[in-house]
């Protein structure tokens, strides 16, 4: 089994605990590869979201700005799109957001999401971010090998 599936497999044991006790156990536990490791739980009304711990990264190599790319992200961009057909899921790269006021920072992107296909709710199955990695399990509207996915989605960082 991979690190992801190691972390579903061990919440399952935790039963109907809360949100924050099963964080706190699964991140008392020494799930970890690479740099990667448990974070943060939460169930919610779509699946029970998790969060990792990414190595540290070079931003510069995540950002694009005003529409001038640099090569490492569009090269994660490119490795992405592919990650996302073989898997049925939807690139989106989502603007970001002034950590203070909200505002959107213009065409200034460094995150990869991914999404369901045609889904009005947009719901984001993955999110893979320069200081964390976050995923979905399970997903019965469509179901997705998430380990796999894992597996993946951290050939994404610089490890």
């Amino acid at each position: 089994m991979g690190l992801f599936r190691d972390v579903v497999e061990e919440r399952k044991l935790y039963g109907d605990l809360s949100n924050e006790c099963i964080a706190k156990l699964l991140s008392s536990r020494d799930f970890s590869i690479h740099g990667f490791s448990i974070l943060h739980f939460e169930r919610r009304f779509n699946g029970d979201h998790y969060t990792f711990t990414v190595p540290v990264q070079d931003i510069r190599k995540w950002y694009e700005t005003n529409g001038d790319s640099n090569l490492p992200i569009k090269t994660k961009i490119e490795q992405g799109t592919a990650i996302a057909q073989g898997f049925g899921l939807a690139l989106v790269c989502p603007p970001d957001f002034y950590i203070g006021d909200k505002k959107v920072i213009k065409n200034q992107k460094h995150h990869l999401e991914f999404r369901l296909p045609n889904d009005t709710h947009y719901t984001v199955i993955a999110s893979v971010h320069p200081r964390y990695l976050s995923m979905i399990d399970p997903l019965p509207e469509k179901p997705i090998d998430t380990d796999s996915l894992f597996d993946r989605l951290i050939g994404l960082y610089d490890i």
